[in-house]
C-alpha cells in the first residue's frame, strides 16, 4: 500500500481524544491484531474516493496503550473516571499530485503531524463522555490546536452484538485550518484560486459502530462516521463537499 494512498484514506478521520480508527475499543485489555478495510470520501475538490486495506493493532495493559494511530499512558483511572495522555498521528493531509484538478495541482503540499493530547473520560451506565485537548508537537501547522467532546453509548443487542452510537464536536483553531484549507497569496497567484485565510471552526460529527464477537478470541466490526463541515471549511476554494465520510470494517484476534 503506497503512502499517498494511505494518506488519502486517513485525511478525513475526525480528531478525537484518540486519533484512531473507528471500531477500536480502548476498554479491551491485552493484544489484538487484525486486518480491516477503509472507505473514504474526501472534502477536497476532485480527490478520489478510496478503498484500502489496513492493518489493525490494539494493545492495552491498563498502564500503557496503543490504539490505532495513538499511543500513550493512563494517568488515572477508576470505575467512573479515566485520564490519559497520548501522542497521536494526525492523519489529515493534502498532496497536489493526488488531485484531479489543474488548479489544485499547483497548491502546496500539506503534511500530517503528531499531536500531543490529554483526555478525560467519564464512564457511567448512561454512556461515556470524553473531552480532550491536543496540540501539534511537530509544529507542522504553526501552532495547530484542537479540542473535542464526544458522547457514546454501547448498546448490547445480544451476547455477541454491541451497537455503539456516538456524537461529538471538534474545535480547530485558525492555525490548523489555515494549514489544511487555507490558500496563500503566492498559491493564489500561481493557481488562480482565490486566496483564503480561515478562522477557527467547530465541526459536529456522528457515527455508529457494530461489534460482533464471533468467539472468545475472534471479533468483527463495521463502523461509519459522518462529519459535517463548518462554513470556515466549506468556504475554502480547496473544498467541494459539505461533509466527509469514513467507513471501516475488519476482523481482529484477541491474544
Amino acid at each position: 500500500m503506497s503512502n499517498s494512498c494511505l494518506k488519502k484514506v486517513l485525511c478525513i478521520i475526525p480528531a478525537s481524544c484518540l486519533i484512531a480508527f473507528p471500531g477500536y475499543s480502548a476498554a479491551e485489555d491485552g493484544l489484538s491484531l487484525g486486518l480491516g478495510v477503509a472507505y473514504s470520501k474526501s472534502v477536497y475538490k476532485d480527490y478520489d474516493e478510496n478503498v484500502v486495506p489496513l492493518p489493525l493493532v490494539n494493545y492495552d495493559n491498563n498502564v500503557f496503550f496503543v490504539h490505532g494511530l495513538s499511543a500513550g499512558a493512563y494517568l488515572y483511572q477508576d470505575e467512573w473516571n479515566v485520564v490519559q495522555a497520548s501522542v497521536s498521528y494526525y492523519a489529515q493531509s493534502f498532496d497536489p499530485d493526488d488531485a484531479n484538478n489543474s488548479q489544485m495541482k499547483l497548491l502546496d503540499k500539506r503534511d500530517g503531524t503528531a499531536m500531543g493530547s490529554i483526555a478525560y473520560t467519564y464512564r457511567s451506565p448512561f454512556g461515556n463522555i470524553t473531552s480532550s485537548l491536543a496540540i501539534d508537537i511537530l509544529d507542522e501547522t504553526d501552532g495547530g490546536m484542537l479540542a473535542s467532546a464526544q458522547y457514546n453509548y454501547p448498546i448490547p443487542f445480544t451476547q455477541q452484538l454491541v451497537v455503539i452510537p456516538e456524537a461529538g464536536i471538534t474545535y480547530t483553531n485558525s492555525d490548523l485550518n489555515q494549514h489544511y484549507y487555507g490558500v496563500s497569496a503566492s498559491e493564489s497567484a500561481r493557481s488562480g484560486l482565490t486566496a483564503y485565510n480561515p478562522g477557527s471552526a467547530i465541526t459536529p460529527y456522528f457515527g455508529v459502530t457494530l461489534k460482533y464477537s464471533v468467539s472468545d478470541t475472534l471479533g468483527a466490526f463495521i463502523s461509519s462516521r459522518y462529519q459535517m463541515q463548518p462554513d470556515e471549511v466549506q468556504d475554502s476554494p480547496m473544498v467541494a463537499s459539505s461533509h466527509s465520510v469514513l467507513t471501516t470494517a475488519g476482523i481482529s484476534y484477541q491474544f
